[in-house]
């Protein structure tokens, strides 16, 4: 009888990167009963899986290691991100003059891309002295073509900053663990540089690989992974096959150069303060690390250079800087 019939109107909007619509629903008491519960569900896994909002209103304050601040490519990605989250942020320099802004002025870091990183903070950690000297020749030869004044002195803070922040002895260490940093390309390279890996510093010299100039890489990573996570939240399914453990994605990238994927194996299995957990080109280059001493993650690719057209591309964008802002809102 429609007497014992329940309309109802529910309308479903607040949730980022999902939009559900309002619907009319005719059903039995005990049908709607089923109903809420599985609408609540949904809302808990919504929340899991993006966060929840910030329980503040003040933005999220997130700090670029060069002193010239955020590059614009980055501003623009996290805004389109933090609109989904309906997220308020700011961007900082960390770096004013030589001083970095100290832990409470910034709620999330990132090291985006930039040059060539000075050998002499990485030489030492090659072992092989045919290797290395092979590298130092490289370095200096390339110099002029790969560096500058201004990103020489970049190399100089942005190692002595990272050396802090993963240090459980530092002063601030305690705040540090709170505040979440990722690191692209150079920054990924520089936080691994900081735990004792090498830079390989010619991918086509090296390796016999090509340089990955703006194009787009197949990175393959465990489905468990935190790289997975996020990109599986933010909707992307892997490009690999179904029911396998590895988790595939096409992603964009601009380097020339890669930590060595041995030295990296070779550190987490020693000291466990970190994972390698994504490669490309048959486990030759080094895409993802995540260290487990801070909550922190370095990727080789560009999550910010993504194709307005592409939901794929999109889709990376929106996963790896979504971790980032929900992790900063998190311990705001």
């Amino acid at each position: 009888m429609e007497t014992n019939k329940i309309r109802i109107k529910i309308l479903l909007s607040s949730y980022p990167f999902h939009k559900i619509y309002v619907k009319k629903i005719a059903m039995n008491p005990s049908h709607f009963i089923i109903f809420i519960f599985f609408i609540l569900t949904i809302f808990h896994d919504f929340d899991s899986a993006f966060g929840q909002e910030c329980q503040t209103h003040s933005p999220i304050r997130i700090a670029c290691t060069p002193n010239y601040g955020c590059p614009l490519e980055v501003k623009k990605a996290i805004n389109m991100v933090a609109k989904k989250f309906n997220y308020k942020v700011k961007f900082l320099a960390l770096h004013t003059k030589s001083t970095p802004l100290t832990p409470d002025k910034y709620d999330a870091i990132i090291s985006p891309g930039g040059k060539d990183i000075n050998v002499k903070y990485y030489q030492d950690f090659i072992q092989d002295q045919g290797l290395k000297k092979k590298t130092i020749d490289y370095y200096e030869k390339t110099k002029s073509q790969h560096t500058t004044p201004q990103s020489l002195m970049r190399d100089d803070y942005e190692y002595i900053f990272f050396k802090n922040y993963f240090s459980p002895s530092h002063s601030e260490s305690e705040k540090f663990n709170k505040k979440p940093a990722l690191g692209i390309c150079y920054g990924s390279q520089m936080m691994g540089v900081v735990h004792g890996i090498p830079i390989i510093a010619d991918m086509r010299l090296f390796l016999e690989l090509p340089a990955s100039y703006d194009k787009r890489d197949l990175i393959n990573t465990n489905s468990n992974s935190l790289i997975a996570q996020e990109l599986t939240h933010a909707g992307l399914k892997s490009k690999g096959p179904e029911q396998s453990s590895s988790y595939s994605f096409l992603a964009s990238e601009n380097h020339h150069q890669t930590l060595d994927v041995n030295y990296a194996n070779r550190i987490s299995d020693l000291h466990q303060s970190l994972l390698l957990i994504a490669t490309s080109h048959h486990h030759k280059v080094v895409e993802g690390i995540h260290y487990l001493d801070r909550p922190a993650l370095g990727i080789q690719f560009h999550p910010e250079l993504f194709d307005q057209n592409n939901i794929d591309s999109k889709q990376v964008t929106e996963g790896i800087f979504g971790w980032l802002l929900v992790e900063a809102c998190r311990h705001k």
